[in-house]
């Protein structure tokens, strides 16, 4: 039986569309009578979707069954949300924000107390208790291989960054090239990873390989520890569907990044870091009127590749508090700045426009 539909809000947590959170679930309604508030969940893997499984959940009320990650051993940031009817509900899965899960979670169970089917907390949907009135709020161990890694450039030292790796065991990130089937490639670069929790582990990759999708995979350490023995004992790492962990990510070939700052001498403005693919221009934009990218200010050109503190000097009578920086190509010719023309803006792996606001300081 599918369980209430409800909407999800927190202050503590910024998960997209929680209402989406209420998974499948089998429930009994007991016909007379209270029941006894109870929790009931299992050390496990990370299931499909990035969910957790609670096995059982009894509730007098209407309510919420809560996961919390570990904060010094005891319950800490709300990760993922999912609504209960009262009575009891079995097999309850709840989708986490797996970026913040830790080796031991909590689920704890919530009441609905304020408008109904509005997750209210902190406010009136607090924490429900056992006939001891005790808070049920069961930990349970998350045995999990994971690895999260999110879109980016190659660094000018070759490497890449995966962002968060959750392993059962000492192993390896290692990151392939996409392969000419669409699918995972040749073996790029590797680093170790320790059993649990492992951020912001640095890849070294061969440059003459990278492709614009590339995979990080999890790998055993199976063979001699901490040898790299693939083609051999260390093959990747499966998770509980068995499916082999390697999530996807692309390359990022054009990037602007820029920090607020005072006017500068001689009226320039510095952006810290242009990343581009080919010659362009970075070009500052004063806000329009009515916000947004406004009137062209100033222009300087940029390479190829990684550009550091480059300077652009700007028409100081139209400076505006809000400044933008947008890259442009150089697609006319050489060296002249055309636009409107040719020298169009630049556009990120999702089709949006580059171009960073940035505030003017006093």
């Amino acid at each position: 039986m599918m369980g209430k539909s409800r909407k999800v809000y927190s202050s503590l947590f910024t998960l997209v569309a929680l209402a989406a959170f209420a998974l499948f679930g089998t429930r009994v309604v007991f016909a007379g009578g209270a029941t006894t508030n109870a929790v009931s969940v299992s050390d496990q893997e990370i299931g499909p979707g990035n969910t957790v499984t609670v096995d059982s959940i009894t509730a007098d009320v209407a309510g919420w069954i809560v996961i919390h990650a570990d904060n010094n051993g005891a319950p800490g940031p709300i990760i993922g949300v999912a609504p209960v009817d009262a009575g009891t509900t079995t097999g309850q899965r709840v989708a986490i924000d797996l970026r913040r899960a830790t080796e031991t979670l909590y689920a704890m169970l919530h009441v609905d107390g304020g408008t109904p089917g509005l997750f209210e907390f902190p406010g009136p949907d607090g924490p429900a208790r056992d006939a001891n009135g005790n808070i049920v709020t069961p930990s349970f161990e998350l045995s999990a291989s994971a690895v999260v890694v999110f879109d980016q450039p190659v660094s000018p030292s070759n490497t890449v960054t995966v962002a968060r790796v959750l392993a059962k065991q000492q192993g390896w990130v290692v990151v392939h090239a996409q392969g000419a089937d669409g699918g995972v490639g040749p073996v790029l670069g590797h680093a170790a990873v320790g059993p649990g929790e492992n951020y912001n582990v640095n890849v070294v990759v061969d440059p003459a390989g990278v492709t614009d999708v590339m995979y990080a995979m999890l790998h055993t350490d199976a063979g001699e520890a901490f040898v790299y023995e693939f083609p051999g004992p260390d093959g990747p790492a499966r998770d509980v569907d068995g499916n082999v962990v390697a999530p996807s990510f692309r390359r990022v070939t054009d990037a602007v990044t820029v920090y607020d700052q005072p006017l500068g001498r001689d009226a320039t403005v510095t952006v810290q870091m242009i990343l581009a693919e080919a010659p362009g221009w970075i070009v500052i934009h004063a806000e329009a009127e009515n916000g947004g990218v406004g009137p062209i200010i100033g222009w300087a050109p940029v390479s190829a590749g990684y550009n550091y503190n480059v300077q652009v000097a700007v028409d100081t009578d139209r400076l505006k508090p809000t400044l933008y920086a947008m890259l442009h190509t150089d697609a006319g010719t050489a060296g002249t700045f055309e636009f409107p023309g040719p020298d169009g803006p630049v556009r990120d792996l999702d089709g949006d426009i580059i171009t960073p606001s940035f505030s003017l300081l006093d």
